[in-house]
């Protein structure tokens, strides 16, 4: 069977299945999961070498900020112990600075966003006195930039806010 703990892809089941268990449980089940790269084994270096990374990714994913640094560490040392250390450092690296590209992006993207719906709101403000809730919940719900942009330059012609939403306006 696949799932039992003496077979590598095992071990990883258990640990994937366990992956919302509690921090110490979860902390042992990787030990023991790492326990298997040390001792002598069929599998290559290079296998353990992409296991070891993939867990590495697997807790930045699935476990919380207060214990990724510990866990880092068990994975990094089973990682040392395997001379696969600088191999696996890397491969992390490589996904860490995907991550933080991703999220630079999203950081972009949810700025623009403020600001497009700030500048809406003030000229809806501006132009129309007051704004109902219903229309600053729509601003404030609308995720597409670019339809934002589109309503902000609406204001120009519009008499009233609903001429702002219109399907079919003259723009």
């Amino acid at each position: 069977m696949i799932e039992r703990p003496a077979c590598l892809i095992g071990w990883i089941i258990r640990l994937f299945k366990g992956r919302d268990a509690e921090a110490a449980e979860f902390a042992a089940l990787l030990r023991e999961v790492l326990d298997q790269g040390v001792r002598p084994r069929a599998e290559s270096s290079r296998r353990w070498k992409d296991l070891l990374t993939y867990l590495l990714i697997f807790v930045y994913n699935a476990r919380g900020d207060a214990e990724i640094k510990s866990l880092e560490h068990n994975i990094l040392s089973t990682a040392h112990a395997l001379n696969v250390a600088s191999e696996v450092t890397q491969m992390s690296m490589t996904f860490a600075e995907s991550l933080m590209q991703q999220g630079e992006a999203r950081g972009q993207h949810a700025g623009m966003l403020r600001m497009a719906r700030r500048q809406l709101l003030g000229l809806m403000k501006q132009k129309f006195t007051t704004i109902t809730p219903d229309d600053e919940d729509r601003i404030n719900r609308e995720g597409d930039c670019d339809t934002l942009e589109l309503w902000t330059r609406r204001i120009l012609t519009a008499q009233t806010p609903a001429d702002i939403w219109s399907p079919n306006p003259i723009d």
